[in-house]
């Protein structure tokens, strides 16, 4: 088996590119690649404001750029979100996503997504 390269502008305007009033986001593995995860280059618009959260999957969020906010729905506890910053949500776990600016993270999420999915708490 070979080596797998990808460049984001090959998914442009492709299945893998979703762009929406939210976000726009690159997914580079699904689970049709068979590595068991995606791997996500996701920008969120400035002030956005959205409820995430999967059923069936774990997300670990890397910020590289921008500033956000997140509110964990089950602890009522919120946290700043900038360049440098990971959180773990789990599986089921909601939480609020506040963008302050424009937000990019990299996203992995365990086990693979089949390209359908949204994020969006209650789209599952």
């Amino acid at each position: 088996m070979a080596i797998k390269i990808m460049r984001k502008q090959q998914l442009s305007g492709g299945p893998r590119h979703i762009r929406n009033e939210v976000y726009e986001t690159y997914r580079f593995l699904l689970a049709s690649d068979e590595v068991g995860i995606t791997v996500t280059d996701i920008v969120l618009a400035a002030r956005v404001e959205e409820t995430y959260g999967y059923e069936n999957h774990i997300e670990i969020a890397y910020c590289i750029e921008g500033a956000a906010e997140i509110f964990d729905i089950a602890t009522q506890a919120t946290h700043a979100i900038a360049p440098g910053k990971l959180w773990v949500p789990q599986r089921g776990d909601r939480f609020r996503f506040c963008a302050n600016e424009r937000t990019r993270l990299v996203c992995v999420f365990l086990p693979a997504f089949t390209g359908q999915e949204t994020g969006f708490a209650g789209d599952q």
